[in-house]
């Protein structure tokens, strides 16, 4: 938020035209994204060779969480990825959207605690990591499919008229390449991975 305030001043500062802003203000979401999946997707590398002494099995911690401390931390990493998107959609009057962010967010919380409450260790990072990953992907179609409804209200007139006055296509154009960049950082980071034994 600390940046979107930052972008705000700017386009003040230098009198930015309306499309220019917007397309200012969606590069930069674009870019704190790319930043934040390929920081997840390390951390996640991280987390696999962390505990990993060549020759033998990884070791991971005895005891899984409490149900109570896996929930929290659970519905807090979820809410700290998907708050942004209820509360541009919550701003932009749209009611529909904020509903189905919120079920994806509620479903993939309650996916995400029966998929980790039973492991232990590294595992409840991967798995949690390969939750973030889905949710990453979700929010993009979301972006895709919500974006211009957002504008539409924020500017008061049609989708159409949005489409007309702003660069929209800016949006699936840069999920794409946000896709494209996450698919090879992966690659990139399993194959950089020690191999483990069998």
């Amino acid at each position: 938020m600390g940046g979107e305030s930052a972008m705000h001043s700017l386009g003040r500062h230098f009198e930015w035209s309306s499309r220019i802003y917007f397309t200012a203000m969606v590069s930069f979401w674009w870019f704190y994204t790319l930043l934040l999946l390929t920081w997840s997707l390390w951390v996640d590398s991280r987390i696999d060779q962390q505990h990993y002494v060549p020759g033998q099995i990884p070791q991971t911690g005895m005891t899984p969480m409490k149900p109570s401390t896996l929930a929290m931390v659970v519905a807090g990493m979820h809410l700290m990825i998907f708050s942004w998107l209820l509360y541009h959609a919550w701003n932009a009057e749209d009611r529909m959207g904020v509903g189905i962010i919120a079920g994806t967010m509620l479903v993939l919380i309650i996916a995400a605690f029966f998929n980790t409450r039973s492991r232990t260790g590294a595992d409840v990072g991967r798995t949690l990591g390969r939750h973030l990953v889905v949710a990453a992907g979700i929010i993009l179609v979301l972006l895709i499919l919500r974006a211009d409804v957002w504008v539409a209200s924020w500017y008061g007139v049609s989708v159409a008229e949005a489409h007309r006055l702003q660069p929209m296509w800016i949006v699936p154009v840069l999920s794409l390449a946000l896709l494209i960049w996450g698919v090879v950082v992966a690659v990139a980071l399993t194959k950089s991975k020690p191999r483990q034994p069998e």
